[in-house]
C-alpha cells in the first residue's frame, strides 16, 4: 500500500511559506466565498485566486480525489480500495501484504494432523495421509474396532482406537492381556491381614478372617464393649474409642431400639385386614371369609374365591394411632354381602329441607360365639337414626339430618379369646350440643359411673373419649341432658362434646369447615378397642370429614393420584369472611384476609400478642383527632425499626427505635418536632409499656404530644397547629410499619421485629389484632429472636423449649447462616469455590477435573467454556516453551453459544495489572465481529472485520500474525484486515502463556484498557496452531497446562436423574450444582436436614463442618482431634492429614535477595504444598511432585516471567523416612538441598525485592485457589506428612501455639509427647513412666526445652573472645559459644555485626610496610543493597 499520506498542518505551513516568497502579495476578496473545496486558496491580482490542494486532491478548485487506484497497483486478483493520498489492497484468498504479492503457503502451519504430508496449492493446501488417517486435515483415524464382525477383545473387553491401525482393549473388571484372555488372580496381590485366606473370585476376592478380625481385608480388629448398652439383642463394637451398635434384622437406631414396621409404609392389607409386621415384609390378618396376601379376595360358599371385592369398598390405614378407617361408599350389591344406600324424603328442620340418607350393610355370615388365641371380634349389626334436634341450639349454621343403617365390624388385639354378637333395635338419637370445659387428655374414658359437677344431670354409658384439646367428642348415651349453647366451629375444637342418646357406642365425624347445609354422603367407621368389663369403646383418631367426589380438587403428582383442596368455585364452597376464591397451579382456592385462615378461610385467628418480623403491620382507625390518647405494650430485641406511625393530611406522629434508643417525631401541620431525650436502651427483651396523647385546644390553634415510656420517663412537645376546626379527618393508627405506599415518605419507616399487646384506645380495652381493620404478616408471638430475623441468606428460625436455632439453606452454615461453605472451601485440587443464592455454591474446577466437588479427572480435547460465574470466567492457560517476539502466526476454529457477546477468545501479556503501554495481544468477539488488539509498548491498535460472522455456521476459522509493528487479521469468509502499531517499538515483550477463553484475573481487572469490560467467551475453541519465528510450536494439554472450569465441547455434566428428589441440575462447565427443592439438603439433595445445620452437626465448638455428598465431616483447629474434633491434643511433631490441612505461621521479616529456610519432613504421599510464602508478584513455593521437590522463587515487578526461578531437586524423596531440606536465595542465585545433595539455578535478569513481613504456611493453604498461576507446575493439593525443626534465617521456630497463627485438620506424628520440636540446641527427649517428655540438654543450655542459657562473662569466653549480650564474639578461626572450636576459615562470611581487622604491621609480604597506601583491591560477593565493606585509615599501627 502507498505510504504518502501527509497532515494537513504540514500543508498549512508549505502554503503559508509560499505567501511569504512571493512578492508583491495584495488583498482582495476573491477567497472569501471559499471556492476551495479541499485547500487554502490565495488572492491574485484582478480579483482572482489560486487554490493550493491537499496532498490526494486535485482540480481547479481542488474537488477531485485523485484515483491512487489509476495503475491497478495491486496484484494477484486483490480489488484496490482509494483513499485520500493513499490506497488499501483487499486481497484474494491466500494472498497477503501490502500489494498482495505475497503468495501465503498454507502448509508452513503444518495443518496435516498425524503426520500427513502437506502440498501447496494456490488459497489451499491438500494433505496426504497415512495409512489408517483420513479427512481434510487427516483429523479422522479410521476405525478398526468395526471393521469386522468378529470381536476383537475377548470376555466383554471395550475395544478402543489407538493411533492409526492400532486399538487397545480395555477389559472389564477380571480380566487382563492385550486381548482380555486373561484372568486376574486378585489374591496375587496378598491383600488380606492379620492371617486371613484368600478367596479368588471374578472380578474380585474375599477374605476369611481370622476370628477377633472383620472387613474387606481383615484390616479391623473386633473390639467387644464391655458394657453392652444396646437393645434388641445387638452387637456393641468399639470404634475410635466410641461404641457403636450394630443391630439384627428389623431393627434400627442408635442403639437398636427402634423396629422397622412394613405397615408404616402406606396401605398394606385392605377390607378390613390387620397389618402385622414381619423382618422386610408384613402379613395381613384378614377378617372372616376373606383372604388373599392383602385380605383381597373373598372365600365363596362354593369354596371359590372372588378377588373383585376390593372395589367394594375403600380402606383406609394410619398406623400411626393403630386404628383403620373405613369410608363405606355406594355400591351395587354383590354376592350375599352387600352395601346400600338410599335417600328417604326431604325433612324440613326450621324451614329448610334436608334429604334423609339410609345405609344398609348386611351379611350371610352367622354370628356366634367362639374362641380366637388373638383377637376378638364384635359383629355388630344394627340400624341406627340420627335426627338433630334444634330446640336449644343459638347457632345460625343448619345441621344435615341422617338416617342410616349399617352393619359394623371392630377387631382388637387383646389377651382374651372370645367371639361376641350383638344386636340392636333402631334407636332415634337426638345429637345434642353441649358447652363442657373441663379439660381431659388422651388416656381419660368416661365410663357408665362417671359425673361431672358442671353438669349434675349428665352421666355417660358406652362411652367415647377423646383428646379435647384438638378434637371433638360424639358421647353416645341413654341419659337426657339439658340444653346448652352451641358454640362456633373454631371453638368446638378446644372445649365442646357432641352427645347423643344411644345404647352403643361408635363415633361420629363431622367436619365444621365444611358448611353445615350440605348434603354429606359418607360417614366414617373407626375401629378400636372395646372393654366388656365398663362397657367402653375407645379410640385417639382426630376426626376429619371425608368429601364426596364433587367436592374435591384432585391432582396427579408423580404418577400418584392426591387428593388436595376443595374446589372453591363449586357451589356450597365459597370463601369466607371476605377470602378471595382465586385460581392458582390449576387448582382453585381461597386466599384468606390476614385475620383469617382455613381452607374457606372459616377460621378467625384470635392473635392476642401480635407478632411483627419486620415486614409486618397493623392498621388501625380512630374518629376523633381533638383527644387522642392510646397505650400498649411492646417488646423487642431490634436496634431498629417502627413502632407506630399516626397521621391523617399533615399531621402525624411516629415513634421508632433508632441505634436501639427511641425518638418520638410529630408535626400538627407548620413544623416536625424530633424528641430523642431518652437515652435508655429499649431493645433488652423486656416489656415496655408505653402511653400516647395527642390534644388540641378547642379552637384546634395549639396541640400538645407526648410518649411516656413505664409511666415514668417522657417525651413531650407543643406547637401551633394548621388543622381547620370544623374538619373531622379520619386517623390511622401503624403499628409495627405502614403499607408499601407510604414506606418512601420517611426513611424511618423501617419494619419493626417484636411483639404488641394490651392495645386501649381511649382507655378502652382493644384486640391489637381483632380489632385492626388492615394488616400484614401478622402472628402470634412466640419468640424475640425468631422475629428480629436472626437467620441470614434465606435460613428459617426454629423454636424449641424457648430456645431459637437456625436451619439454614443448602451450601450456608453457622449459628445464624452467615457462613457460606466457600469460607472453608470444600473444592478439590484448587477448584474455585463460589458462593449462589439459591444452591450455596458452585466449585469451579481446575482444568482436567469434573464433578462436584472436582473429584474426577476429564480428558479435554476440544475445549468448551460456560459464562463467568461472578466475576470468574473460564480459560485455559497454555505455556509456551519458546519466547515470543516480533515474529508470531496463531491460527484457531471457534464455535459460540451465541453471537451478541462481547468476549475475549484469545490473550497474550505480561504478568501483573496492565496499562496503556503493556505489550499483548488479543483477540476478541464483539458483537459478531473479530478484533485484534496488539500493543508493542507504544500504545494498543485495533483492527475490525468489515462485516459480522455469517450465523449457523459449523465453526469459524481466525488466522492471525504479527511480524514487527504490522498485524493482519483473516476470518474465513470475511477476508484480511492489516495495520500498523503506533511508535517506534517492534518487539512483543510478553509472558510465554496464552489464554484461550478468558483469563485468571477476575473480571479481567489485571488487562488492559477496554478489555475489563468484557466477559468470558462462551462456546467451544479448538484446533489452536501457534507458529514463532520459523518454528511451529503445539499447542496442546500437557502437564503444564491449567485452567478453570473447562469440559469438553458436547458434554454436559447434567444428566438425567443426577439431581434426585426433584432438584433441578445446574451446569457450568465441568461442574455441577442441585438446586434443592424445599426441605431437601447435601450437594446432590439426599437428606431432609441440612448436614451442617448447627442443630444438626456433631460437630465441636470451633471446629467447621464441610459437606459430603453423602454426609459430612469436621475440619479441626489446632490442638483439636477426633471424628467431631471433641478431643484436646498436645502436639509435638506436627503431622498434616492432607484433608485441606495447613498450619499459618506468624509474620516473619524476610529478604528475597537473601534468605535461608531449613526444615526436616517426612512425606507420607507423593505430592502435596509443603511450604509457601509471599503473594501473587513476590512468592515462595515449595511443592513435592511425584516424589521430588520444585522450589519456585518469583520476586520483584516485572511483567514477564523473567523473575521466575525454579528448581528441581535431583534427591528422590521416599515416603516414610525423615529429610533433611535446605532452601534459599542469595542475590540471583536459588538453591535447594535435600539430604546434603545441592541444585541451584540462576534468576535471568537482576531483579531486587524489599524486606517484607509475611505469614509462613506450611502443608497448604487456606484455599488452594488463591495460590498464584505460576506458583506450582499441577493442580494444588495439601501435604500429607510430617514436618518439624524449621529454621528462617537460623532462627529457630518451634511449631507451637506462641508461634502458630491458625491450623486445620493437624495431629502428632508419632503420637508420643516427644518431637523434634520438644528439645532445642541438640537436646534429648525422653518420657518417663507417665509419658511426660523431658529434656537432656548439652551445656551450656538448660531449661524445660533446652532453650536457656547460662550467663558469659569474659572469664567464661576462651581463647580471646569477648562478652557482650550475654555471648560470647570469636576472633576467626574460633567458633562455639565459648570460643571452644577451632575452625579454618578461607572465604570469610560477614553477619550483622561481623568485622575483621587487617594488621598491616603483622604482613611479611613485600610492600606491606609501606609507609603510604595508594591501592586496595577486594573480591566480594553479596545479596545486600547497601553496607560497609572496607573502612581504611592510616594510623600509627597502619591497620585497615
Amino acid at each position: 500500500m502507498k505510504n504518502t499520506l501527509r497532515s494537513d498542518a504540514l500543508m498549512i505551513i508549505y502554503v503559508s511559506i509560499i505567501l511569504i516568497l512571493l512578492p508583491g502579495v495584495y488583498t482582495g476578496f476573491a477567497c472569501l466565498n471559499n471556492p476551495c473545496v479541499h485547500g487554502v486558496c490565495i488572492d491574485d491580482l484582478n480579483s482572482t485566486y489560486l487554490c493550493y490542494c491537499i496532498d490526494g486532491y486535485t482540480g481547479v478548485h481542488c474537488q477531485t480525489n485523485w484515483n491512487e487506484c489509476w495503475s491497478n497497483p495491486c496484484l494477484n486478483g486483490a480489488i484496490c480500495i482509494d483513499g485520500i493520498a493513499m490506497f488499501n489492497c483487499s486481497c484474494a484468498p491466500g494472498f497477503t501484504g501490502e500489494l498482495c504479492e505475497i503468495d501465503l503457503n498454507e502448509c508452513e502451519s503444518n495443518p496435516c494432523l498425524n503426520n500427513g504430508t502437506c502440498l501447496d496449492a494456490v488459497n489451499g493446501y491438500v494433505c496426504n495421509c497415512l495409512a489408517g488417517y483420513s479427512g481434510e486435515y487427516c483429523e479422522i483415524d479410521i476405525a478398526v474396532c468395526n471393521s469386522t464382525n468378529v470381536s476383537r477383545c475377548a470376555n466383554g473387553g471395550i475395544c478402543e482406537e489407538g493411533p492409526g491401525e492400532s486399538f487397545n482393549c480395555k477389559c472389564l473388571p477380571g480380566w487382563e492381556g492385550s486381548f482380555c484372555t486373561t484372568e486376574t488372580n486378585e489374591c496375587l496381590a496378598n491383600p488380606c491381614q492379620n492371617g486371613a485366606v484368600c478367596i479368588d473370585l471374578l472380578a474380585d476376592y474375599n477374605c476369611a478372617c481370622a476370628f477377633g478380625f472383620m472387613g474387606k481385608n481383615c484390616e479391623e480388629e473386633i473390639r467387644i464393649c464391655d458394657s453392652n448398652n444396646c437393645q434388641n439383642n445387638a452387637l456393641c463394637l468399639i470404634e475410635e474409642g466410641f461404641p457403636v451398635c450394630y443391630c439384627v434384622p428389623d431393627f434400627h437406631g442408635d442403639l437398636c431400639q427402634y423396629q422397622y414396621d412394613e405397615c408404616q409404609l402406606g396401605v398394606r392389607c385392605i377390607n378390613g385386614g390387620t397389618c402385622i409386621d414381619g423382618v422386610d415384609n408384613f402379613t395381613c390378618s384378614c377378617l372372616p371369609n376373606l383372604t388373599g396376601v392383602f385380605c383381597e379376595c373373598l372365600i365363596l360358599p362354593d369354596g371359590s374365591q372372588n378377588c373383585s371385592f376390593i372395589n367394594s369398598t375403600t380402606i383406609y390405614q394410619t398406623s400411626t394411632d393403630n386404628f383403620t378407617t373405613i369410608q363405606f361408599t355406594e355400591t351395587t350389591p354383590f354376592d350375599e354381602t352387600m352395601i346400600t344406600h338410599e335417600t328417604g324424603s326431604d325433612t324440613t328442620l326450621q324451614g329448610t329441607r334436608f334429604p334423609t340418607d339410609t345405609y344398609y350393610f348386611s351379611s350371610s355370615t352367622p354370628l356366634e360365639k367362639s374362641t380366637n388365641p388373638t383377637s376378638q371380634f364384635f359383629n355388630i349389626t344394627k340400624s341406627i337414626t340420627f335426627t338433630i334436634s334444634n330446640e336449644f341450639t343459638t347457632y345460625e349454621d343448619n345441621i344435615n339430618y341422617y338416617s342410616t343403617e349399617k352393619t359394623d365390624m371392630f377387631s382388637t388385639s387383646t389377651e382374651s379369646s372370645t367371639r361376641y354378637s350383638e344386636t340392636t333395635e333402631n334407636t332415634d338419637i337426638d345429637i345434642k350440643l353441649y358447652n363442657f370445659t373441663q379439660n381431659f387428655e388422651n388416656t381419660t374414658e368416661l365410663t357408665k359411673s362417671d359425673s361431672y359437677s358442671d353438669h349434675p344431670s349428665i352421666t355417660a354409658e358406652n362411652t367415647l373419649p377423646y383428646s379435647l384439646g384438638t378434637t371433638t367428642s360424639l358421647e353416645i348415651s341413654t341419659t337426657e341432658f339439658s340444653p346448652t349453647t352451641f358454640k362456633k366451629p373454631t371453638e368446638i375444637a378446644s372445649d365442646s362434646f357432641f352427645t347423643t342418646t344411644s345404647s352403643t357406642s361408635l363415633s361420629l365425624v363431622t367436619d365444621y369447615t365444611k358448611n353445615m347445609t350440605e348434603n354429606v354422603t359418607s360417614l366414617i367407621i373407626t375401629t378400636g378397642s372395646y372393654n366388656t368389663q365398663s362397657q367402653t369403646f375407645s379410640t385417639s383418631y382426630v376426626p376429619t370429614f371425608i368429601p364426596t367426589t364433587a367436592d374435591i380438587t384432585t391432582f396427579n403428582e408423580g404418577g400418584t393420584t392426591i387428593y388436595g383442596i376443595r374446589d372453591c368455585t363449586q357451589e356450597g364452597n365459597e370463601c369466607r369472611n371476605g377470602g378471595t376464591c382465586i385460581s392458582e397451579d390449576t387448582i382453585n382456592r381461597c386466599a384468606c384476609p390476614f385475620d383469617t385462615e382455613g381452607e374457606f378461610c372459616e377460621i378467625h385467628l384470635g392473635v392476642r400478642n401480635a407478632a411483627f418480623n419486620g415486614q409486618s403491620y397493623l392498621a388501625h382507625r380512630l374518629i376523633d383527632l381533638s383527644h387522642i390518647n392510646f397505650e400498649f405494650e411492646v417488646t423487642t430485641v431490634t436496634s431498629r425499626g417502627l413502632i407506630f406511625h399516626l397521621v391523617t393530611d399533615k399531621i402525624f406522629m411516629s415513634l421508632y427505635i433508632k441505634d436501639n434508643i427511641l425518638e418520638f417525631k410529630f408535626s400538627c401541620g407548620y413544623q416536625t418536632m424530633l424528641l430523642k431525650e431518652l437515652r435508655t436502651l429499649v431493645n433488652n427483651g423486656y416489656a415496655m409499656h408505653i402511653s400516647v396523647k395527642l390534644h388540641f385546644l378547642p379552637n384546634f390553634s395549639h396541640c400538645d404530644a407526648s410518649v411516656k415510656v413505664n409511666d415514668t420517663l417522657s417525651m413531650r412537645g407543643d406547637q401551633i397547629t394548621s388543622m381547620p376546626q370544623l374538619t373531622k379527618p379520619t386517623v390511622w393508627l401503624y403499628f409495627g410499619g405502614v403499607p408499601n405506599e407510604l414506606k418512601n415518605t420517611d426513611s424511618n419507616f423501617e419494619g419493626f421485629s417484636g411483639c404488641m399487646k394490651n392495645l386501649k384506645i381511649s382507655g378502652k380495652p382493644v384486640n391489637i389484632f381483632g380489632g385492626a381493620e388492615d394488616g400484614s404478616a401478622i402472628a402470634e408471638c412466640s419468640s424475640l429472636a425468631c422475629l428480629s430475623n436472626p437467620c441470614n441468606n434465606g435460613g428459617t428460625c426454629i423454636v424449641k423449649a424457648e430456645k431459637w436455632s437456625c436451619h439454614c439453606r443448602n451450601g450456608y452454615l453457622g449459628k445464624q447462616c452467615e457462613l457460606s461453605v466457600c469460607g472453608n472451601n470444600p473444592c478439590l485440587f484448587g477448584g474455585t469455590c463460589v458462593s449462589l443464592s439459591k444452591s450455596g455454591y458452585i466449585c469451579l474446577c481446575p482444568y482436567g477435573k469434573h464433578g462436584h466437588f472436582c473429584e474426577n479427572d476429564i480428558k479435554i480435547t476440544h475445549p468448551y467454556f460456560p459464562a463467568m460465574a461472578k466475576g470468574w470466567s473460564s480459560y485455559v492457560a497454555y505455556s509456551i516453551p519458546k519466547e515470543l517476539s516480533n515474529n508470531l502466526e496463531i491460527k484457531f476454529k471457534f464455535l459460540p453459544t451465541d453471537m451478541d457477546q462481547i468476549s475475549m477468545l484469545l490473550f497474550i501479556g505480561q504478568t501483573g495489572h496492565h496499562d496503556m503501554f503493556s505489550d499483548h495481544v488479543a483477540v476478541s468477539l464483539i458483537k459478531g465481529y473479530v478484533m485484534l488488539t496488539w500493543n508493542l509498548g507504544s500504545g494498543p491498535r485495533r483492527i475490525f472485520t468489515n462485516q459480522p460472522l455469517q450465523k449457523g455456521l459449523n465453526d469459524y476459522t481466525v488466522h492471525l500474525g504479527l511480524r514487527g509493528r504490522r498485524a493482519w487479521l483473516y476470518v474465513e469468509n470475511i477476508g484480511n484486515i492489516t495495520g500498523r502499531s503506533p511508535g517506534s517499538f517492534e518487539n512483543l515483550d510478553v509472558d510465554s502463556v496464552l489464554f484461550i477463553g478468558g483469563h485468571e484475573s477476575r473480571y479481567f481487572n489485571k488487562l488492559p484498557h477496554d478489555l475489563p469490560q468484557h466477559s468470558g467467551f462462551m462456546g467451544c475453541i479448538f484446533d489452536i496452531r501457534l507458529k514463532a519465528g520459523s518454528d511451529m510450536i503445539p499447542v496442546k494439554p500437557t502437564g503444564r497446562t491449567i485452567g478453570r472450569s473447562v469440559n469438553q465441547c458436547g458434554v454436559s455434566e447434567c444428566y438425567k436423574n443426577r439431581c434426585p428428589n426433584m432438584a433441578a441440575c445446574l451446569h457450568h462447565g465441568s461442574t455441577f450444582t442441585c438446586l434443592c427443592q424445599d426441605s431437601w439438603y447435601g450437594p446432590l439433595c439426599l437428606t431432609k436436614v441440612n448436614p451442617c445445620d448447627s442443630s444438626s452437626s456433631k460437630c465441636s465448638s470451633g471446629s467447621t463442618c464441610v459437606p459430603l455428598i453423602e454426609g459430612y465431616e469436621c475440619d479441626c483447629p489446632y490442638g483439636k482431634t477426633g471424628r467431631y474434633c471433641e478431643k484436646d491434643q498436645n502436639i509435638s511433631d506436627v503431622s498434616f492429614q492432607g484433608t485441606r490441612s495447613f498450619l499459618s505461621i506468624k509474620s516473619h521479616e524476610l529478604n528475597y535477595n537473601k534468605f535461608n529456610i531449613k526444615l526436616q519432613m517426612k512425606p507420607l504421599s507423593d505430592k502435596g504444598m509443603l511450604l509457601f510464602i509471599g503473594k501473587t508478584d513476590n512468592f515462595i513455593s515449595l511443592y513435592l511432585q511425584s516424589g521430588v521437590l520444585e522450589l519456585r522463587i518469583k520476586r520483584g515487578k516485572q511483567r514477564t516471567s523473567h523473575n521466575l526461578v525454579t528448581v528441581r531437586s535431583s534427591r528422590l524423596l521416599v515416603q516414610g523416612v525423615w529429610h533433611n531440606v535446605k532452601l534459599g536465595m542469595f542475590g540471583r542465585n536459588a538453591y535447594l538441598s535435600v539430604e546434603n545433595v545441592l541444585d541451584t539455578a540462576l534468576m535471568d535478569k537482576d531483579s531486587y525485592a524489599s524486606n517484607t513481613r509475611e505469614k509462613i504456611y506450611i502443608g497448604g493453604l487456606p484455599d488452594m485457589s488463591k495460590l498464584p498461576l505460576d506458583a506450582l507446575l499441577n493442580n494444588p493439593t495439601s501435604f500429607i506428612g510430617c514436618v518439624r525443626l524449621i529454621e528462617v534465617d537460623s532462627n529457630f521456630i518451634p511449631l507451637n501455639l506462641q508461634n502458630i497463627e491458625a491450623g486445620r485438620n493437624i495431629v502428632d506424628c508419632d503420637g508420643t509427647p516427644c518431637g523434634g520440636d520438644v528439645c532445642r540446641n541438640g537436646g534429648t527427649c525422653w518420657l518417663d513412666s507417665f509419658r511426660q517428655s523431658h529434656c537432656n540438654c548439652l551445656p551450656p543450655f538448660f531449661g524445660t526445652h533446652c532453650d536457656n542459657v547460662y550467663s558469659c562473662s569474659n572469664n567464661t569466653c576462651t581463647n580471646k573472645g569477648k562478652c557482650n549480650d550475654n555471648k560470647c564474639y570469636c576472633i576467626p578461626g574460633r567458633d562455639g559459644f565459648y570460643c571452644e572450636n577451632e575452625i579454618i576459615v578461607k572465604v570469610p562470611e560477614f553477619k550483622r555485626g561481623s568485622y575483621l581487622i587487617i594488621d598491616k604491621k603483622h604482613n611479611k609480604r613485600r610492600g606491606a610496610l609501606s609507609k603510604y597506601t595508594e591501592q586496595i583491591s577486594i573480591n566480594f560477593t553479596t545479596a545486600s543493597l547497601d553496607g560497609l565493606l572496607l573502612w581504611h585509615k592510616e594510623v600509627s599501627h597502619e591497620s585497615l
